[in-house]
């Protein structure tokens, strides 16, 4: 039977009461209400409870920015309340029904600062004092400039106060709100409604609900040695008992010719691949064996299309010496542990599959490339990013490369010149179908 959905709100403890307040019905999971005192702790907080809780919401623009860029790798699912421009509206009209002699002027609104303008907007709203955002557009600003963003806003609005160039500002995140209280300024929070909390809440546990559904889907992994004599496979064969022990994994082995294939679930494959990022596995048997080991992990609909799957990402990763995942719709991912893990689509165009054959190479390999390249918003390539992108030797990313320029779907361009000594690196142009076109 599976257990009680646990989801966690994360807030600054100035938002606590009110969402406290607004939760409606949580009979289908139990809800923690979890404090952070600045965005800074955000980031930490998140990666500690990941394991705790099956979901999060993280109310509040700046929040979510700091999340995305602070846990780029987070697991589990998360919901996110935002706020816009949108939402000044209610206040400003309730605000003029009150007292039809306030001056708009004399108002700011944090949301000016952390949302883009509409195009279209309510024609009062143009009255508010309008605080310009950062000259940094904040998808190119830094976890640290991020995390700040409050106390910038709240720096600017002092300065105006300060001035006497505003009466009040109506804010959209409760840590901006107890900055300003803290400064004695007055304001005016927008909080989410409660029909928008709920929505939030029940759309996170449907989330939940779907993952632990797909959670269950068959898995096999395929462990592959380099060498084959009966005392290595006995080697093996503990080391993989011993991490099945040492990490509650649900392992079911059996012989195979290049190792074993071990039988488990997709739940235990993203646990112990860091949710498709990482090997541990292989690190493991890595540093407890002196063969090398290579490791393909296949999720499918049926135990037999998991199989299927493990035995093709074995092969990738024997070809290259890592591990590789294909899941339950064909993508590809790999090589694990790289700095450049890439996701490959299921099944090759017709154009891919048509290069492929002219030029001699697999389609994967075509898959690849073309993802590489589009990754990097270019066709302009050399061998040594290539070998670099796909983590294998400058000799294989010369072959492949020669192979496109001889199939007519490459030429050379010109020599890069390099700072070290020796000749200048080759330039390919990449004319696949879907290749973005770079400059030189």
């Amino acid at each position: 039977m599976l257990s009680r959905i646990q989801v966690a709100f994360l807030l600054p403890e100035f938002s606590l009461p009110i969402f406290k307040q607004s939760l409606l019905d949580t009979k289908n999971c139990a809800v923690s209400f979890l404090s952070y005192h600045h965005l800074q702790e955000l980031p930490k907080l998140c990666l500690q409870l990941e394991s705790e809780y099956d979901g999060f919401v993280i109310p509040y623009l700046s929040a979510n920015r700091v999340f995305k860029k602070g846990c780029p790798k987070f697991s589990k699912p998360v919901v996110f309340i935002t706020e816009d421009l949108t939402d000044l509206s209610p206040v400003l009209f309730e605000m003029l029904i009150k007292n039809r002699s306030s001056d708009l002027s004399r108002i700011t609104a944090e949301a000016f600062y952390t949302t883009c303008r509409p195009e279209e907007q309510v024609d009062f709203m143009e009255q508010l004092y309008q605080i310009d955002p950062p000259a940094v557009p904040y998808e190119q600003m830094s976890l640290e400039q991020l995390c700040q963003i409050e106390d910038e806003f709240v720096h600017i609005v002092q300065k105006l106060w300060n001035n006497k160039r505003i009466d009040l500002v109506i804010c959209s995140s409760g840590g901006t709100a107890q900055l300003l209280e803290q400064s004695s300024i007055p304001y005016q929070l927008i909080y989410p409604m409660p029909h928008q909390i709920q929505q939030a809440l029940d759309f996170l546990v449907h989330k939940i609900m779907l993952r632990r559904t797909k959670d269950s889907l068959s898995a096999v992994i395929s462990v592959s040695a380099s060498g084959s004599a009966d005392s290595q496979m006995k080697h093996l064969h503990k080391c993989l008992m011993d991490f099945n022990r040492e990490n509650v994994t649900d392992f079911l082995l059996q012989k195979s010719p290049h190792g074993f294939d071990i039988y488990t679930n997709l739940n235990t494959v993203r646990r112990i691949t860091n949710g498709f990022s990482a090997c541990r596995l292989r690190h493991y048997l890595c540093e407890h064996l002196d063969t090398g080991i290579c490791i393909g992990y296949g999720i499918g609909n049926s135990v037999s299309e998991a199989m299927e799957n493990a035995q093709d990402a074995g092969h990738e990763a024997r070809s290259g010496g890592s591990s590789y995942i294909i899941t339950e719709s064909g993508e590809r991912i790999g090589p694990l542990d790289s700095q450049h893990i890439l996701t490959l689509p299921g099944d090759p165009s017709p154009e891919q599959q048509e290069a492929a054959h002219r030029c001699g190479l697999s389609p994967i390999t075509i898959q690849k490339l073309c993802s590489v390249l589009q990754i990097m918003q270019t066709n302009i390539i050399t061998s040594r990013e290539l070998a670099s992108k796909l983590d294998v030797t400058v000799v294989n990313a010369n072959r492949v490369l020669n192979s496109l320029v001889e199939g007519g779907y490459a030429e050379t361009t010109f020599n890069k010149s390099t700072i070290s000594r020796g000749r200048p690196s080759k330039v390919y142009r990449i004319n696949l179908p879907g290749v973005p076109k770079g400059n030189e």
